[in-house]
């Protein structure tokens, strides 16, 4: 390891930033640990604007050694807009009519930031349109268990559990909308 990260930074110097990724890239298979290989891989991504891989890197780096914080706010940052690529991404699957792909972008999304309501409502209303009624279901109640009761994602609940012919579950549910909904007496 320590003659591949001395090639890599001769590469780097050299102006050949690709090769220089692989080399250093090189250098974290050889010793996955090697922190000054990752930063360099953090920082090369984040500048490429490939926030998905500087985010792993970061977080790779803050494995093993306490990140500078600086750093934690590009590890944070380098996440955020990795989330919101894939969130864009989903997006644009899902106006395509390609909803498999969105399903797939979604859940990666999901993988990187798994107690965010709002991406499993994103995922819960392709699996719905996908006819996957128990995903969907599922997803609904995460997105309510992470942010709360939410008319929307209930409204949606009572249609899956329709769909299912769960009719007993979906007319309480109604019922328990229709009573939080109602205008107080006073």
């Amino acid at each position: 390891p320590p003659l591949l990260l001395l090639q890599a930074y001769v590469i780097l110097y050299r102006g050949r930033e690709s090769d220089a990724f692989r080399q250093f890239a090189a250098v974290t298979a050889a010793d996955p640990k090697n922190r000054i290989a990752l930063y360099y891989l953090a920082e090369m991504s984040f500048s490429r604007n490939d926030f998905a891989s500087a985010a792993d890197y970061y977080s790779r780096l803050s494995e093993v050694t306490s990140l500078q914080p600086e750093l934690e706010v590009k590890r944070q940052k380098a996440q955020l807009l990795a989330v919101d690529s894939l969130v864009r991404d989903g997006a644009n699957a899902e106006t395509a009519g390609r909803l498999t792909d969105a399903e797939a972008i979604y859940r990666r999304a999901l993988e990187s930031a798994p107690s965010e309501p709002v991406l499993h409502g994103l995922l819960a209303s392709v699996l719905e349109r996908q006819r996957n009624w128990e995903g969907a279901l599922s997803e609904y109640r995460r997105q309510i268990g992470l942010a709360g009761p939410n008319d929307d994602a209930q409204r949606h609940i009572v249609e899956i559990l329709t769909n299912l012919g769960r009719t007993e579950e979906a007319q309480a549910l109604t019922q328990r909308l229709g009573e939080a909904s109602a205008p107080d007496d006073e």
